[in-house]
């Protein structure tokens, strides 16, 4: 649901925001590969 929130928002604190909720389904789900994804993205 996040990362379709990306493709429809233009605020940049709301993507910011869908980014966080990535990385921390990421962590929980202990995948690699989405945690790199956003942190890259959070930079």
């Amino acid at each position: 649901m996040a990362r379709r929130g990306l493709s429809v928002s233009q605020d940049t604190s709301r993507r910011r925001a869908l980014w966080q909720i990535i990385l921390q389904s990421g962590q929980a789900q202990g995948n690699a590969r989405v945690i790199s994804e956003a942190k890259q993205a959070l930079r």
